[in-house]
């Protein structure tokens, strides 16, 4: 009877990891979809590869959007663990096994990774933002620009 609850609760822990492992592969691939792909890198500098400005921009806001969804989902996900790791069996007596830990490290993991991404995309936003306004500025002042370089070289 006991060796019977034994195995039939190990079978319950595989059960419920094989499912859990399953759902963060499936988190991760479409975290993985939401990467933006405009930036390629040459001679170690990154340059972009978007023809306008304004869509990589709109790209990453999309992208931000989608890991969003993505990081409720995986937080959703993150606290059943933790409510799985806490709740313990019927007789209240639960220790935190590795394999708990485990999970709870992955669900970590998982949301650490979906927010640097998110703040890459912020970073790169910004820079795109800043490039785009200091060539706006250059082009709405090309003749002061001129005369300045003028009388520099002058």
């Amino acid at each position: 009877m006991i060796l019977r609850e034994e195995r039939q609760t190990r079978e319950h822990a595989t059960a419920a990891n094989i499912k859990l492992l399953h759902e963060y592969e499936i988190l991760r691939s479409r975290l993985e979809e939401c990467s933006v792909s405009f930036l390629i890198e040459e001679e170690n500098k990154l340059v972009l590869n978007a023809s306008i400005p304004s869509d990589a921009i709109d790209m990453l806001s999309t992208s931000d959007d989608r890991i969003g969804l993505l990081l409720a989902e995986a937080q959703i996900l993150a606290q059943d663990v933790e409510t799985t790791v806490a709740g313990g069996n019927l007789d209240g007596e639960y220790s935190c096994t590795t394999v708990d830990e485990l999970r709870k490290q992955l669900a970590d993991v998982y949301v650490d990774n979906a927010k640097l991404r998110k703040q890459m995309n912020s970073v790169i936003r910004y820079a795109l933002q800043t490039a785009s306004r200091s060539k706006d500025n250059e082009e709405e002042n090309p003749s002061t620009k001129t005369a300045l370089t003028k009388s520099l070289d002058g």
